[in-house]
């Protein structure tokens, strides 16, 4: 059997022909994560994950977009979960586009839950979906913990947002693009918010994910 995650690598297998596969969702431990929401609606607080891992990858995972819609939004802030490279490099943009008020970079251990507690929603943006997972690691854990996504289209797990609108996707790799469906987001956000705390901690459970393959093993 193969087993798959998204709708897009079912329509790539039955284009091929494939018969024998198992569409299921990955899991996580999402009892770690609890609907905590920030005291008030402003400043409005993203996370940002999937840190680039090359220099080009500033520019394809959208991080010169995120931070001209912040300059753009001063009633926006963003925390940038960085574990690894290029953190100078990020400094050096976040000076460049004059927004250094408007975010906060860590670069290490944390406590994933602690941060969402601080922030309304999370965003991974990727010209390509082969430079980050098909459900990014980020977007779960905000669902889990009851939070709205911003997703690329690019994204397998964009057809999963879009579906439950639990989220924004944005429609195109482009800073206009960015703004408009962060925009979108703010406007209808309590929509957005009430999706997501009703299907985050049950679709994307650990305890779901294995009694799937529980029952595939079975047959």
């Amino acid at each position: 059997y193969f087993v798959i995650s998204n709708e897009r690598d079912r329509g790539a297998l039955q284009r091929w022909g494939v018969k024998n596969y198992q569409l299921i969702r990955p899991g996580i431990e999402t009892s770690r994560f609890t609907p905590v929401m920030p005291a008030t609606r402003w400043p409005f607080v993203l996370l940002v994950g999937s840190a680039p891992w090359t220099r080009s990858q500033f520019a394809t995972k959208g991080i010169d977009h995120i931070l001209a819609a912040l300059r753009q939004s001063p009633d926006v802030r963003a925390v940038f979960l960085w574990r690894g490279s290029f953190e100078q490099e990020l400094r050096r943009r976040i000076a460049r586009y004059g927004v250094e008020r408007q975010t906060e970079v860590i670069n290490g251990p944390v406590d994933v839950n602690a941060v969402l507690a601080r922030c309304h929603a999370a965003v991974v943006l990727a010209a390509s979906p082969r430079i980050v997972k098909s459900y990014p690691h980020t977007l779960i854990e905000s669902l889990a913990a009851g939070k709205p996504v911003l997703i690329s289209e690019a994204i397998p797990m964009a057809d999963y947002v879009r579906e439950k609108e639990c989220g924004v996707v944005v429609p195109a790799h482009g800073a206009l693009e960015f703004k408009h469906s962060l925009m979108q987001l703010i406007e209808d956000y309590d929509r957005f918010l009430s999706n997501a705390r009703h299907i985050g901690a049950r679709d994307f459970s650990r305890d779901e994910f294995l009694r799937r393959f529980g029952e595939l093993y079975e047959r």
